[in-house]
């Protein structure tokens, strides 16, 4: 008898290359074939730890490629069953399979009479059949509707287009450790103290409060801290909001992380090419630590870039962070790469809707 987490005398982590292989040959029956009996072995030696989710994913992947839902669902519902591992993988698994659900659902409903069945509207409870397969118009309403199959928050994948934006932000706090649970948990906390049910916005201020004040109790959590400002920002834009002061903070935290470090180094203020004139100004400026922190020159004051409809200017500055050398600037990449992707594309939606 085979050991548990063996097969063919290999343990099940050693054919990881081999399902590599043949994916990209095109030897899917093959790999499906292989991964089948890999998760037997799995589950044989699960324990409290959990099952890998790569195995699991990968079949899933071969049943979207072949368009197979009825398997992809049936595969992920077994991976639900069975001890997880900690991580975001089964958060990711769990959104897969949701989506997968959907696929399933729209491939029956066209197989069948269109009047027999569909989705209700998020507005008037109308039924849409087909379920629609991206955004457009309740044909009875005639408002938005938006389909959002991958996220986790509510359970219909219709949403109204409040409930996407919420959805969408939602993603972002979910990198937080936010959950679907602690958002209605926090919308009932402000329904008994105001006596009335918040706005999906509200609740969404509500948790990216309560991460802020879990973020500052904690030990070296300085460079997340500067990550939830930021989002925070863009967040207040989104609303129309002035987004000044909470992109001052987190370049305040993303500062004060760097000095935390311990080590004489400086920053180097770093603009985009679409930058306005003023910011183009400050391009390229060098400044220690300790000067930038007093000085606090970004966000600057006097940008003039504007996004959507929103009256408030926002600067889309970075710093870049430097080491000194003798005369050479070295560009720490730990920080730099880190800074540069900080300022995410304008999401689409706003103010025309996102998720084309």
């Amino acid at each position: 008898m085979a050991k548990p987490g063996f097969i063919g005398g290999k343990h099940y982590t050693e054919y990881t290359n081999d399902i590599e292989t043949l994916k990209r040959a095109g030897r899917l029956d093959e790999a499906e074939k292989l991964l089948l009996k890999l998760l037997e072995a799995i589950e044989a030696r699960a324990t409290g730890a959990g099952v890998a989710p790569w195995y699991y994913e990968q079949l899933a992947i071969i049943y979207r490629k072949r368009k197979d839902y009825a398997a992809e669902v049936s595969i992920l519902e077994r991976y639900m069953k069975q001890p997880h591992a900690f991580g975001v993988s089964p958060q990711q698994l769990s959104e897969r399979l949701k989506k997968a659900r959907y696929l399933l659902q729209m491939e029956l409903a066209s197989k069948e009479d269109e009047t027999q069945i569909g989705v209700s509207c998020p507005y008037c409870n109308a039924l849409i059949a087909p379920p629609p397969k991206r955004r457009k118009k309740c044909p009875y309403c005639g408002n938005t509707v938006y389909v959002k199959p991958d996220q986790s928050l509510f359970a219909r994948p219709l949403l109204t287009e409040e409930e996407a934006r919420t959805a969408e932000e939602m993603k972002t706090l979910h990198s937080y450790g936010v959950t679907a649970e602690e958002f209605w948990k926090t919308e009932k906390e402000l329904t008994e103290k105001f006596g009335q049910r918040p706005s999906h916005r509200d609740v969404l201020w509500g948790l990216y409060s309560k991460t802020i004040t879990k973020l500052a109790n904690q030990k070296d959590a300085l460079a997340v801290l500067s990550w939830v400002y930021w989002h925070m920002a863009l967040f207040a834009y989104e609303e129309g909001k002035d987004p000044e002061p909470l992109l001052r903070q987190s370049h305040r935290m993303y500062l004060k992380s760097l000095r935390s470090w311990g080590a004489d180094r400086g920053v180097k203020i770093v603009a985009r090419d679409d930058a306005c004139s003023q910011c183009q100004e400050l391009n390229g400026t060098v400044l220690t630590i300790r000067e930038a922190l007093a000085k606090m020159p970004l966000p600057h004051k006097a940008c003039t870039h504007k996004e959507g409809e929103n009256p408030y200017s926002i600067c889309r500055c970075r710093y870049q962070f430097l080491l000194f050398e003798g005369e050479e600037e070295v560009i720490n990449k730990r920080s730099g790469d880190l800074q540069a992707s900080r300022w995410r594309p304008w999401r689409a939606w706003w103010p025309k809707g996102r998720g084309k």
